[in-house]
């Protein structure tokens, strides 16, 4: 596993707030004491400054508050990437993000 790398969540707008760390490392992304309000269809990416069209979805967002672990896929060079990005599929909108560093 290499160097692991945090930021803080913040909510994309108003209507969207969000608070926790996100933590990323080689082989997870560990949301810690996250929080946020409820949203149709949340999906995780990696993304480079929060570009979902060239990112890596890592599946839906499993609960909107506390403390859990996704799977980065097998093979994915994280190096490549800055963000964590939590997006409504749905309506196509950013819901919260984590500048990783």
């Amino acid at each position: 596993m290499g160097n692991e790398r945090r930021g803080a969540f913040v909510g994309a707008d108003a209507e969207h707030p969000a608070s926790g760390t996100a933590i990323l490392s080689d082989t997870d992304v560990r949301f810690e004491n996250y929080e946020a309000g409820e949203a149709p269809d949340p999906k995780v990416y990696l993304t480079k400054d929060g570009d979902i069209t060239s990112g890596v979805a890592l599946g839906p967002l499993r609960q909107n508050n506390g403390t859990f672990s996704m799977d980065v896929p097998s093979g994915t060079d994280v190096s490549g990437y800055n963000t964590v990005t939590v997006h409504c599929g749905e309506f196509n909108v950013g819901l919260s993000s984590a500048l990783v560093s």
